[in-house]
């Protein structure tokens, strides 16, 4: 085989594997990002549900608050008392059984021309 050839062929192994590779990742950040939707869609869910308790609106500002604190320690400064007063409203936003259901159902579910759409309108109403 020539040269040539040869380096022909290396090169075209390298881009299919090249690109295998950066697919994987591209499905590692995806699944990153959907999992981040969710969670946060239902820490809003455990929030809006404490709070449905039938605290004071003072006492519900005081365990954001404090949850902020006890999670920014654990888990860094993601968890922030705005970040979850976003979460909160989030899953207000999306708590309907027609709407929630069904955004959490196709991120289950999800495809690869769904992901982005649906992660980036989700991810738009937290920021």
């Amino acid at each position: 085989m020539a040269d040539i050839e040869k380096a022909q062929r290396i090169d075209s192994l390298f881009e299919r594997i090249s690109s295998l590779i950066e697919q994987a990742r591209g499905y590692v950040v995806n699944s990153m990002k959907i999992a981040e939707v969710k969670t946060r869609y239902e820490v809003g869910r455990y929030i809006y549900e404490d709070e449905q308790q039938g605290e004071r609106a003072a006492y519900g500002e005081q365990v954001l608050k404090n949850l902020s604190l006890r999670l920014t320690e654990r888990f860094g400064a993601d968890w922030s008392y705005d970040t979850l007063k976003r979460c909160r409203f989030f899953y207000q936003s999306y708590a309907s059984a027609s709407i929630g259901a069904t955004l959490l159902h196709q991120l289950e579910d999800h495809t690869e021309t769904t992901d982005f759409q649906i992660v980036s309108s989700m991810v738009s109403k937290l920021y």
